[in-house]
């Protein structure tokens, strides 16, 4: 999954740092892309707009790509990035959405 130099710079993760190693390649590409697919199928049901589901599998794939494919670590990060952002755009706009009457009841403290 990464790069043994990136995963031996964290000192307190040598535990972590075995259990990654121990992945197969395939093994360690399906740990990422199913929850990602997932997700996105899980947004496209609940969520009918299209451009916020089509960035998400943008950012998703780019921190996918930059994971398995040798970039810099700030390519990577980059991604991460905007993947989290996006994420979090996408959260705010599914809470903040209307909600259909009758659905929420209003419960008092």
């Amino acid at each position: 999954m990464f790069f043994a130099d990136w995963v031996d710079a964290v000192p307190f993760a040598e535990a972590p740092a075995a259990a990654v190693r121990d992945l197969d390649s395939l093994a360690s590409e399906v740990s990422y892309w199913v929850p990602a697919v997932a997700l996105i199928i899980a947004l496209r049901q609940v969520w009918v707009w299209p451009p916020a589901v089509a960035l998400l599998v943008v950012t998703l794939g780019g921190v996918g790509y930059t994971m398995f494919v040798p970039h810099a670590l700030t390519t990577h990060l980059a991604w991460l990035a905007a993947a989290v952002v996006t994420l979090v755009l996408l959260g705010t706009a599914l809470v903040s959405s209307s909600v259909p009457r009758g659905s929420v009841s209003s419960a008092r403290l």
